[in-house]
């Protein structure tokens, strides 16, 4: 996905593209956990942690990718809340094929639909996207979930309540 993402941004003669670039700043950040992935796992790290589950409090020292990543947002933020528009995070799923995404609901109309616009474009020029497979969960749905750390951990959680 990240790939397909990447070439779209950077076909500088596709009219799509251009409205992107002339109207959003993207920062991109490839891969959080290189020594899982050099080691061929696709969410943890070496020590086999979930990455993804260590947003809440993330240790310089444990997860220094996660710790210098939320921190990179939360800078931007700081700077102008304004500009951050969406934060994408793409990885793979244990238990769901195909392309969606995992948004958050929002109470207030306008910024569930900005959270919900990008993507349906995605499904409207992909035949790989499912929109109908996506979910825009609520904090307390994420606090809810049974696993043992929960989602309430997850970059998509944490952001998500530190940028309201």
């Amino acid at each position: 996905m990240l790939d397909g993402a990447l070439e779209k941004l950077i076909d500088f003669g596709d009219p799509q593209t251009q409205a992107l670039l002339d109207n959003y700043v993207f920062k991109i950040i490839p891969v959080l956990n290189p020594d899982g992935v050099a080691r061929g796992q696709w969410r943890t790290d070496t020590k086999g942690v979930d990455l993804n589950r260590k947003y809440e409090e993330p240790s310089k020292w444990m997860q220094p990718t996660i710790h210098a990543a939320k921190n990179a947002v939360l800078a931007e933020f700081d700077k102008n809340p304004e500009s951050l528009k969406m934060i994408v995070d793409f990885h793979a799923h244990c238990s769901k094929k195909g392309c969606f995404v995992y948004g958050n609901f929002n109470q207030d109309l306008g910024r569930q639909i900005q959270a919900m616009l990008l993507p349906k474009l995605m499904a409207i020029n992909c035949k790989f996207f499912d929109f109908d497979a996506s979910r825009f969960i609520s904090s307390s749905e994420n606090a809810d979930w049974p696993h043992k750390e929960g989602r309430g951990g997850s970059a998509r959680s944490v952001l998500h309540r530190e940028t309201q």
